[in-house]
């Protein structure tokens, strides 16, 4: 059996979370949880976060468990996170459990500003997910580094398909008022 995997930052995020597992997710799944001495930036300059182990113990990670995480979930999480550099590593929950978290490699970059899930669903959530159906696409298809390579084309992609909707409902909105 796998050690539950604990997610923080975006991942929090059900629907991003739906995407990347490639399955709905049940609220029993997963449970809120506490990674203490850890601490939860944005990535300088980036519109994602980072985890810094390490950063003092008044400093906790608010985050959730997946207890149960399936093989599968372990290899489409290894596909999302390892292209960008991002490694699971053991770790130990406030509560004693152990758990997995995906920590940032050195070349993710610079730790910015505290992170706020809040804040970053208005700002990007949608085009993170919109992203993520495309490099999840992307699964078992090729190498997670090629994809990692085309990531600023995803989101562009993933923006235009986004605006697209967009106008298309500001346009039916227009129609049905004349």
């Amino acid at each position: 059996m796998t050690a539950p995997l604990f997610f923080y930052g975006t991942l929090q995020h059900i629907p991003l979370l739906e995407v990347v597992l490639g399955r709905p997710v049940e609220a029993s799944e997963l449970v809120p949880a506490v990674l203490p001495g850890a601490a939860v930036t944005w990535v300088a300059q980036q519109p994602f976060p980072m985890i810094r182990l390490g950063a003092g113990d008044a400093m906790r990670a608010q985050g959730l468990v997946m207890p149960a995480a399936r093989a599968e979930d372990i290899a489409r999480m290894d596909f999302y996170e390892g292209g960008f550099d991002y490694t699971l590593v053991p770790v130990t929950l406030e509560d004693g459990r152990a758990a997995r978290v995906y920590l940032p490699g050195p070349e993710v970059g610079p730790p910015g500003a505290a992170f706020e899930l809040d804040d970053w669903a208005q700002r990007w959530g949608a085009l993170s997910v919109e992203s993520a159906r495309e490099v999840m696409s992307y699964f078992g298809q090729i190498p997670a580094q090629q994809v990692a390579a085309r990531v600023h084309t995803i989101r562009l992609r993933a923006a235009a398909r986004l605006r697209a909707q967009h106008v298309r409902q500001n346009d039916l909105t227009l129609r049905g008022s004349w």
